[in-house]
């Protein structure tokens, strides 16, 4: 295909390149630099979008849209469909919040694809998420071993400071809670599970890309935190992604076979250590059992199943399920399980309030048509990523396309993780990125190649 674009005035190109910094740097750190529902990036959205106009033109920007137009045309019909549910929601309040919520997070996709249309750019922006990513993992450890803690989180008594709330005076009940607590990290990112599933997505690239002392170390560090947050199925994503780097490319299995062996060992030690009381170090060394409890509500040892996070997740899906057969398979509306929940709560203790289940959450409330189109979007950023890697090994892209398509495997089960997904901007870089890799079109030559 032959496709030509107007790029950017040379002069420009250094104002180009602040934009990508400070658009993903901002996304990345979310609700880590803000006062309230007003984070840094609502800031610097508005600004990079003048920047990007006024330094593109009407003409080149016309042009890049052309170039994109089938990605932004997924955005478009996913807006508009997101949109279209306050006809028949309950809760259309919810519906225009769910909306505005995701434009705003498509408003970084499309961007991203507009600014990000070179080789050198594309560096520049995997550059950045490593050093952003970098930085939060350092805050991470801090928090783990030593008495610090990012004031704009969960567990900082700093939180009203910032216009938040913490959830302290209900989780540190008992001196075995605080422990827990205190060497949860969160980062930038108000939650441990959205922590580590930012980690286990850029887990795959850190393995692949130089330097390699990087990717020891990173790995080190994901294991750490991840343990340390106790996000399970951060956990397994990792282990998946690292068993499958092993099996599809051997030469590169240094580094992820390793972790392997050194997850068993850290996990299977730390429980057996006579006198060990570290609960986390038991969780994940007894983490069959509660995978099997998801399936069969069983969830190990002498437990009521509505008093878990295993049970009480396993019947937020199943009445996400049922709603979707309630609504014919239209869904309930965007953030409408926010209320259905609660409605059709059936087990002792608090209910659940957001699906904890991401696919489940899309399915639940855009339905199946639209979460066909949504899993097939992925699914061809997946196969372009791999067919690029085929058409590429032993190249940097190719190195990029391999560990892309392995973090959209990991993403299957990291996207159960978190409580919902639909603001952890992260997944909105992720989908840029993969439309970057799987478009071949979508990178022209630097100026300075061509």
């Amino acid at each position: 295909m032959n496709i030509t674009t107007t790029r950017s005035l040379p002069e420009n190109e250094g104002m180009m390149r602040l934009c990508i910094v400070l658009l993903v740097g901002s996304a990345l750190v979310g609700a880590g630099i803000g006062y309230g529902k007003l984070y840094l990036y609502h800031l610097v959205l508005p600004f990079v979008a003048f920047i990007t106009w006024r330094g593109l033109g009407v003409s080149a920007l016309r042009d890049r849209l052309i170039v994109l137009r089938l990605p932004l045309g997924f955005v478009v019909v996913t807006l508009v469909w997101y949109g279209l549910g306050v006809i028949w929601a309950a809760d259309k309040g919810a519906v225009v919040q769910y909306f505005l919520i995701m434009s705003l997070c498509y408003a970084c996709t499309v961007l991203l694809l507009i600014l990000v249309d070179s080789p050198g750019r594309f560096r520049l922006l995997l550059f950045t998420i490593g050093v952003v990513v970098g930085v939060e993992a350092l805050i991470g450890v801090f928090e783990v071993f030593m008495d610090f803690r990012w004031p704009i989180s969960r567990f900082s008594w700093h939180a009203p400071l910032f216009g938040r709330t913490n959830d302290l005076a209900e989780l540190l009940t008992t001196p075995r809670a605080t422990a827990y607590i205190n060497s949860s990290p969160t980062g930038f990112h108000w939650n441990p599970n959205h922590l580590a599933t930012l980690l286990a997505i850029v887990f795959p690239f850190a393995l692949v890309l130089p330097p390699r002392a990087w990717a020891w170390l990173f790995a080190a560090v994901c294991l750490l935190l991840v343990a340390a947050g106790g996000a399970r199925l951060a956990y397994l994503a990792m282990l998946l992604m690292a068993l499958l780097m092993v099996i599809a490319a051997p030469r590169r299995s240094l580094v992820p076979g390793a972790f392997l062996i050194g997850v068993m060992l850290f996990f299977t030690i730390g429980a057996a250590i006579p006198g060990s009381k570290n609960e986390k170090f038991h969780e994940f060394a007894a983490l069959t059992p509660h995978i099997n409890g998801f399936i069969s509500a069983d969830d190990g040892e002498d437990i009521p199943q509505d008093e878990t996070s295993t049970g009480k997740r396993r019947h937020a899906s199943e009445l996400c399920l049922q709603s979707v057969i309630e609504t014919r398979g239209l869904g309930l509306g965007g953030g409408n399980t926010r209320w259905y929940l609660p409605s059709r709560w059936t087990q002792d203790g608090e209910p659940l309030s957001d699906a904890h289940n991401w696919w489940v959450e899309v399915l639940s409330e855009a339905g199946v048509p639209y979460t066909l189109l949504y899993i097939a979007a992925w699914a061809l950023i997946w196969t372009g990523a791999v067919r690029r890697w085929f058409r590429e090994r032993g190249t940097w892209m190719g190195a990029v396309s391999f560990a892309l398509a392995v973090a959209l495997v990991g993403l299957v089960p990291a996207g159960i993780s978190p409580s919902s997904m639909v603001y952890f901007l992260p997944l909105y870089i992720l989908f840029a990125v993969g439309v970057l890799v799987a478009l071949p079109y979508a990178l022209h030559a630097d100026p300075e190649t061509r």
